[in-house]
C-alpha cells in the first residue's frame, strides 16, 4: 500500500510504503504493520511533539473500561449533548508488558500493550507490540479508558509532563520505519509468556512461524492472502470507525 503525504499546490512531503504481513494462528489473528516514510528531495520534514499519534485502533464499545459519570458526546453535525455514562455490557481492560494495569497505563512505556474483555459470550483480547527498531522504544501509550488505543512514540512532552521532549525531523532523501504488531486472539487472556513469545517474533528471534506456533502453544501458524483492512474486517465486531458517533467530544485527539 503507498500513500503521499502533500500540501498544495501540491507539495510532495512524505512517500509512505506499507507491505502487509497477515498471519493466522488458531483462534488469533496477527497483523504486523511495517510502514517506512521517506523524505523526497525537499527541505526535510519535522514531526513535532505530541501526544495525537502514532498507530492506534478505535475498538468497540463493549472492550472500553467501564466509567462512572456523564459523557459529552457529538454527533456527525457536531452537535453536543450530555449523556448518563452506560457500563452494560463494557468490559475491556489494559495491561502491559510492564505490570500496569487499567486507565493508569496511559502515558507509561511499554513493550505491549493488552486490551482485553468480552463481546457477548465470547472473551477477545486486542494486543500491540512495538518493535526494538522503533523511534523511542519502549513506546508511550495513548491508551485511553474510552476505545482510544494508540501507541505514540511522538509524544513525550505530554506523557512526561514537559520532562523530556522530542522533535523528530527526516532531513530530505532520508527515511525511517515503523513496526507494530497486532495480535487479535478469541479466548481466554494470553498470559505474559506467550504475547512475549509472539513480541519475540516481530524483533526475529524466533525466525520460523512453525517455531512461533510451538513456543505459543496454539497450532500452527499459516499464512493468508488478504489485506490490512479486510483482516481488521474478519474481527469487525471489535473494531470500528473513529465517527461512530459515540467518541467523546474531541477525546482522541484532545486528552
Amino acid at each position: 500500500m503507498h500513500a503521499r503525504w502533500a500540501l498544495p499546490p501540491p507539495i510532495l512531503l512524505i512517500r509512505t510504503e506499507t507491505p502487509q504481513r497477515p498471519v493466522t494462528i488458531p483462534d488469533n489473528c496477527i497483523i504486523d504493520r511495517i510502514t517506512t516514510l521517506t523524505v523526497p528531495a525537499t527541505e526535510g520534514v519535522t514531526f513535532q511533539d505530541t501526544k495525537e499519534g502514532m498507530f492506534g485502533l478505535r475498538v468497540a464499545r463493549q472492550l472500553e473500561l467501564p466509567s462512572e459519570g456523564d459523557v459529552l458526546l457529538t454527533d456527525a453535525s457536531g452537535n453536543a449533548r450530555t449523556e448518563k455514562q452506560r457500563n452494560e455490557g463494557v468490559t475491556g481492560n489494559y495491561r502491559s508488558s510492564e505490570g500496569i494495569s487499567g486507565e493508569k497505563v496511559w502515558s507509561t512505556r511499554a513493550r505491549w500493550m493488552d486490551l482485553y474483555g468480552a463481546i457477548g459470550d465470547e472473551k477477545i483480547s486486542v494486543i500491540i507490540c512495538d518493535h526494538p527498531k522503533n523511534v523511542s522504544y519502549p513506546t508511550w501509550w495513548h491508551a485511553r479508558g474510552y476505545g482510544l488505543f494508540s501507541a505514540n512514540p511522538f509524544g513525550a512532552k505530554d506523557f512526561t509532563q514537559g520532562e523530556e521532549e522530542l522533535n523528530f525531523s527526516l532531513p530530505s532523501g532520508d527515511s525511517v520505519t515503523f513496526r507494530y504488531r497486532i495480535v487479535v486472539s478469541a479466548g481466554p487472556d494470553l498470559p505474559d509468556e506467550k504475547i512475549n513469545a509472539l513480541e519475540q517474533l516481530v524483533i526475529g528471534i524466533v525466525r520460523h512461524r512453525t517455531d512461533c506456533s510451538r513456543k505459543v502453544g496454539i497450532g500452527i501458524a499459516q499464512d493468508l492472502a488478504f489485506s490490512f483492512p479486510e483482516a481488521l474486517g474478519a474481527r469487525r465486531k471489535w473494531a470500528q470507525p473513529f465517527g461512530n458517533g459515540r467518541r467523546p467530544r474531541n477525546s482522541a485527539l484532545d486528552h
